[in-house]
């Protein structure tokens, strides 16, 4: 069991009526990346035509809208401010901290308790992606390459799962070895709160920076079997 749980802080909400300015669209670019339409309306996913931007809100476990990102579609902003960054809608920026919340969570938190097991995503799209898989989507997203203590208690006070796997974006080529270590760190730093394991993709299946879900279920089972 997790013991020595830290208080949690409830992060500011934001006024879900802020996304009905927003339309429903599905861009082309994320079903070629194995998003179904049905993954992107489970996670209310959206377009705006003023930003041209796919937008991500993004929710607590409990469903309280914290954040909206927004994914750019111009090259020129993605080359020169960023591919994610917060949404800024009538001078008003809609962002949270990323390293105190958990993407999708409010989704999948049922599927976790039932299956006892969290498969630890660095993307939102990951998370998507693993709703079109063929069994019950048990994943969550850090937004980043990391993973801390707040997240860690944000996880085992809502699902309390019996393990938990890391399935971070491929960051290293054949040889290396501090990615492997990177990874090896976070499992033995909270291995006393709960199971932990990652994956690590040493038969090439995935190319650099690429997550464990981008090359589909059964490149990913084959991962997870290792």
């Amino acid at each position: 069991r997790y013991g020595n749980r830290r208080q949690s802080v409830q992060l500011p909400e934001y006024s879900p009526n802020v996304l009905d300015c927003f339309v429903k669209q599905y861009p082309q670019e994320w079903l070629d990346d194995g998003i179904s339409a049905e993954a992107m309306d489970k996670f209310n996913i959206s377009y705006s035509i003023a930003h041209n931007k796919i937008i991500i809100p993004h929710y607590d476990a409990d469903g309280r809208l914290v954040g909206i990102r927004g994914r750019a579609l111009n090259e020129w902003e993605i080359e020169n401010i960023g591919k994610y960054t917060p949404l800024l809608i009538e001078q008003n920026w809609y962002k949270h901290p990323l390293s105190m919340n958990l993407y999708g969570l409010n989704v999948t938190k049922e599927n976790i308790r039932q299956r006892g097991v969290c498969f630890l995503m660095e993307s939102e799209k990951a998370v998507m992606q693993m709703e079109s898989f063929s069994f019950p989507n048990c994943s969550a997203a850090v937004c980043g390459s990391n993973f801390n203590k707040y997240q860690l208690n944000i996880l085992m006070k809502t699902c309390c799962p019996t393990e938990i796997v890391l399935c971070f974006d491929k960051e290293e080529l054949p040889g290396e070895e501090k990615y492997f270590y990177k990874l090896y760190d976070i499992c033995k730093k909270y291995g006393q709160y709960c199971n932990f394991s990652f994956i690590y993709d040493r038969e090439g299946l995935l190319e650099l920076k690429e997550s464990p879900t981008d090359r589909g279920e059964e490149a990913f089972t084959k991962l997870l079997e290792k």
